[in-house]
């Protein structure tokens, strides 16, 4: 169940958000868990003890703006996405917030549909995010693992060349070349050269940036 955090000083918004929300189910359960508060002090500490999936954030509130709590926010929910709500679009402050790690904005007055697909868009890019992230940092240990021979004949294995070519290049027997190779795909967790490029690739890296010493 994702838990949502929703800071606005409206309460007769929050009420209406809480129960349309709460209302959504997925495969006959509840998707959200929603927590509110109608300050930037109850939001923040609400934020510490339950650390939301995803923060709806109106921009004013009465003990601070949204713009000024974003950065503390970052720090109690980490990479949660921050969704900001606004009934003055002032594209400056959009944009500072935006830089500031908000993710998305949504100007009121605004449909329950349309901030629920936003959230919905916010949580799956959040998601993808995350998965994204957690693919290159094992693809990262993985390149640990390596020698610098190894990192050497990889480098040249996601290039396309074949083993004489790089041994030719890194002067080296082509058998000691496929030796190394062999050791690469197994660090590397891999059957095949192919294989060992999507890896590569799915983690996010370019060939230019695979290193050739230790991480």
């Amino acid at each position: 169940m994702e838990t949502l955090l929703i800071i606005d000083d409206d309460l007769s918004l929050l009420e209406s958000l809480k129960m349309h929300f709460e209302e959504v189910e997925e495969e006959g359960a509840p998707r959200y868990q929603v927590a509110t508060a109608t300050s930037a002090a109850a939001g923040l500490k609400a934020a510490a003890e339950i650390s939301p999936s995803l923060v709806i954030l109106d921009m004013m509130l009465p003990d601070r703006t949204g713009l000024q709590i974003i950065e503390e926010m970052r720090s109690l929910c980490g990479d949660a996405p921050i969704l900001i709500v606004t009934a003055h679009h002032d594209m400056e402050t959009t944009i500072r917030a935006m830089k500031a790690g908000a993710i998305d904005f949504i100007e009121k007055p605004f449909s329950d549909q349309l901030l629920l697909d936003r959230i919905w868009q916010a949580i799956d890019r959040d998601r993808e995010a995350r998965r994204a992230e957690a693919i290159r940092a094992a693809v990262s240990q993985r390149l640990a693992r390596l020698t610098p021979r190894e990192r050497e004949v990889m480098r040249g294995l996601i290039e396309g060349k074949t083993s004489r070519e790089i041994a030719t290049e890194l002067h080296l027997s082509a058998r000691t070349v496929e030796a190394h190779r062999a050791q690469v795909l197994a660090k590397m967790e891999v059957d095949s050269g192919t294989k060992l490029v999507r890896l590569v690739l799915v983690a996010g890296f370019r060939d230019d940036e695979v290193p050739t010493e230790a991480c």
